[in-house]
């Protein structure tokens, strides 16, 4: 009969990640059951020094460990698996997220939804968050763009120092282009940036996109719209973790292995996609206003197609997205229009009659009223900045480059050295 190992797991219960890791351990222990493990609940923040340092252990899996734990657990001999992902310490194993890659699948997903305008908002002080960044900017900056930067540091949870964090980001979007997508640096901050869009009147998606990182459902499902979020392999993460901390207790010289784990996917939800819903009748309803050649639809025919009343339409489209289909039609038709602006050389006439408008000046209150700005302004605007092309010239890659936001004190800024491009807050 084989030894019983000892086993610490230090792993945070209080969210989807660390509980998606956990998941993983217990796949790799259904078919290897010679431990016998310790698991209490905790959160990321906790610091189980005392419980780590006055057993005996025949291995640790932590994901609290900093410079000073490493340091005591390495003298003391104990095999353990890193899987913090805020210190960087090379004489531990260590099995993690791949976190450039999330970057990059970030800026993938956002550059193919067609906006022209793209932002990261984040957390100053913590590794993982700037891995992302880095990486997100530095996909761009391949396509001739620059990434517009927000970061603060992650130190304080309290309520009053998000809403006062809150506030900030909102100056930052005020101040940005739009329609814009954003990638945040996980859920939680994804939640902040979505807050701070509701104080500002800003329509999700429709002029502001937004995803997280992390798929934690609980975060997903209570913003309004539903957020879209990475999901990094967490679960790959815990088995590989346990199978390595196996092999390492069994084996007789002490070894130093690190695993990255890819990402798995972006799970697509209304906040970057408005089509992104669970009621299929809504889905349909929204393709049909999208369709290009549909011009201005009137609600009550996209209705008789899919052969229900038009006040049925709307409370689906209430439940399933908080809003009205009339709603929803106006952004589809402004977005139309934001298109034929900055990729024909169309007149205002022209673009009229190609979205179904009576007359150039309907078209043009119906953009003031909801953007802030005509057309002609937008358009020019956005030649300014190099983003208006037309079908007699090349597409233009330039940098995006606007005023600083003068009432955010100049200490809230963020400075990024090296990968990437960007501009600060």
């Amino acid at each position: 009969m084989s030894k019983i190992l000892r086993v610490g797991i230090f792993v945070e219960t209080s969210n989807d990640y660390g509980r998606r890791i956990l998941s993983g351990i217990s796949q790799y222990l259904k078919t290897n059951q010679n431990w016998s493990v310790f698991l209490e609940q905790n959160d990321l923040n906790a610091r189980p020094y005392d419980l780590i340092s006055s057993n005996q252990w025949d291995g640790i899996l932590c994901r609290h460990t900093d410079p000073a734990l490493a340091s005591s657990i390495l003298d003391r001999g104990i095999p353990l698996v890193d899987l913090n992902d805020q210190y960087q310490i090379p004489e531990l194993s260590w099995v993690g997220s791949d976190h450039h890659a999330i970057g990059v699948m970030g800026a993938e997903y956002l550059k193919k939804r067609g906006m022209r305008h793209f932002a990261y908002c984040g957390f100053s002080n913590e590794l993982w968050s700037q891995s992302r960044k880095e990486s997100f900017g530095k996909t761009f900056s391949g396509y001739g763009n620059r990434i517009h930067l927000w970061e603060s540091p992650w130190t304080d949870r309290s309520p009053q120092y998000w809403a006062k964090d809150i506030n900030k980001i909102r100056y930052w979007i005020e101040n940005l282009p739009k329609p814009i997508a954003i990638m945040a640096a996980n859920d939680v901050r994804a939640l902040h940036v979505i807050e701070a869009c509701k104080q500002l009147n800003l329509v999700i998606p429709e002029q502001v996109s937004v995803m997280g990182v992390d798929d934690d459902e609980t975060f997903c499902t209570l913003s309004i719209p539903h957020l879209t979020s990475i999901r990094p392999d967490c679960e790959k993460i815990g088995f590989q973790a346990a199978e390595l901390l196996d092999g390492m207790m069994s084996s007789s010289e002490p070894y130093v292995k690190r695993i990255v784990i890819q990402p798995k996917e972006v799970i697509v939800r209304p906040s970057t996609d408005i089509r992104a819903v669970s009621d299929s009748l809504v889905a349909k309803a929204i393709k049909k206003l999208h369709r290009k050649d549909s011009g201005h639809r009137d609600i009550k025919d996209v209705a008789k197609e899919l052969k229900i009343s038009r006040n049925m339409l709307d409370r689906r489209f209430g439940k399933a997205l908080n809003r009205s289909s009339s709603h929803v039609l106006r952004w589809v038709l402004i977005a139309r229009i934001q298109q034929l602006l900055l990729d024909t050389d169309y007149t205002l006439t022209e673009i009229a009659k190609a979205t179904g408008f009576i007359n150039s000046e309907n078209m043009k209150a119906l953009f003031k009223a909801n953007m802030g700005f005509s057309p002609g302004t937008y358009r020019q605007n956005h030649v300014e900045w190099g983003f208006h092309t037309s079908c007699r010239d090349q597409p233009k890659r330039s940098e995006v480059i606007l005023p600083r936001v003068h009432r955010v004190k100049k200490s809230y800024e963020s400075h990024l050295s090296g990968r990437g491009s960007f501009v600060h807050a």
